[in-house]
């Protein structure tokens, strides 16, 4: 199972700039021009590798890639396909050129780098589907989904009959497929979704149609005096809703209920865009320090805008933490239908560091030609050569 690689007692800015100095005297060896890597260490992406030009003509060139200065088994030419295990380290390829069948040289590239999750700052949950070795399986069903992050906010079905499949498609990588099924996280949800910490939400779905009417995440006694259909008063919910029947609207975060026993959904904050359907980068910023927390939303890199609950917050922490559906509603109307790609949770991100993810994301999922011309990271993650 991969798990980001954090060194305790660092900076955000620190983490991502110590791989590169540990690094820089590697490049420093070998025959000159330097071999040149190109591309961006991300999961599913190929690097490639120019041998450089070298004076004694060499017949050919054997290769090696190198994962923080350690050899990848069986990488072995010109190109190398990304795994999870390599995001967050130098990737470098040592090059030896051949003459007569005899090495004749060697000469080691300089190594790429680029911005992952494991780079933000408080990093509190994250679900990657692309990473098969967080998904656990019984057959043609997800049984466990792990949290990346090393936390252990794990995520399991409701049950056998809400069991997602874990075999979707975006952009040649998995996804899960959320038809009207959804995973639950009820041991560890305050930590997940935690009452009165800002936090910062980015996700990648692709959902198959703009009006499902689905809730894609939802966590329980987060904001006070509500009630939802018979649970009573004091059942607080904070969910991100899309799509009712019959609109186009891009989503809804809302509380449902006002305090007195029976009282219906109340919607409090809604935020009107684009319809929903296809692959999308969504992302939330959520300032729950305030008596009235606020909340503002970003799809595919555009900000929709923003506002204020109208109910108070009460600091009563989460009980329980779904994905995919709403953990209350059995209906299959309250549920989304497509599927999941990646989901991740973290303590307030800058802006900076919130364009990062979302470049991050958009170039994992193949989604940059979503992004606006003017957000940083569209023509190329943060990756850094070195």
């Amino acid at each position: 199972m991969v798990t980001f690689r954090r060194k305790s007692g660092l900076s955000t800015l620190d983490l991502f700039n110590d791989r590169f100095s540990s690094f820089m005297g590697a490049a420093a060896g070998g025959a000159q021009p330097q071999p040149i890597v190109t591309g961006h260490v991300i999961t599913g992406e190929t690097l490639t590798v120019s041998p450089g030009s070298w004076s004694n003509s060499p017949d050919s060139f054997q290769y090696q890639w190198t994962r923080a200065g350690s050899n990848i088994t069986g990488a072995v030419s010109n190109s190398y396909v990304v795994t999870p295990n390599d995001e967050g380290e130098i990737i470098r390829c040592n090059v030896t050129a051949i003459i007569a069948s005899a090495s004749a040289g060697s000469a080691t590239s300089n190594g790429l780098d680029t911005w992952y999750p494991g780079d933000a700052s408080n990093l509190i949950a994250w679900y990657d589907a692309a990473d098969t070795s967080q998904i656990a399986i019984n057959g043609s069903l997800v049984t466990t989904w792990f949290d990346k992050s090393g936390n252990g906010h794990n995520l399991q079905p409701y049950s056998d009959t809400f069991a997602p499949a874990p075999s979707g498609s975006l952009n040649g990588k998995n996804t899960i497929v959320c038809a009207q099924d959804f995973l639950i996280n009820s041991s560890s949800a305050a930590s997940i979704i935690p009452s009165g910490t800002d936090i910062s939400i980015a996700y990648v779905t692709n959902n198959t149609t703009n009006d499902a009417n689905y809730s894609l995440y939802w966590s329980d006694t987060v904001y006070p005096n509500s009630s939802y259909n018979g649970f009573g008063t004091g059942f607080n919910i904070l969910e991100f809703h899309a799509g009712p029947t019959g609109t186009d609207f891009m989503g809804l975060f809302y509380c449902d209920g006002l305090g007195n026993s029976g009282a219906s959904n109340q919607d409090i904050f809604i935020i009107s865009g684009t319809s929903t359907s296809g692959a999308h980068v969504t992302s939330l910023n959520l300032h729950q320090a305030t008596l009235f927390p606020t909340a503002s939303l970003s799809y595919d890199g555009i900000q929709l805008g923003s506002g204020s609950f109208t109910l108070a917050r009460d600091g009563r922490a989460a009980s329980s933490f779904t994905l995919g559906g709403h953990a209350s509603s059995f209906s299959t109307s309250r549920r989304q239908d497509g599927d999941l790609a990646d989901f991740i949770i973290c303590g307030l991100l800058t802006s900076n560091e919130m364009s990062q993810l979302e470049g991050y994301v958009a170039h994992k999922w193949g989604l940059e030609s979503n992004l606006p011309e003017s957000h940083p990271y569209k023509d190329s993650p943060l990756t850094v050569s070195v």
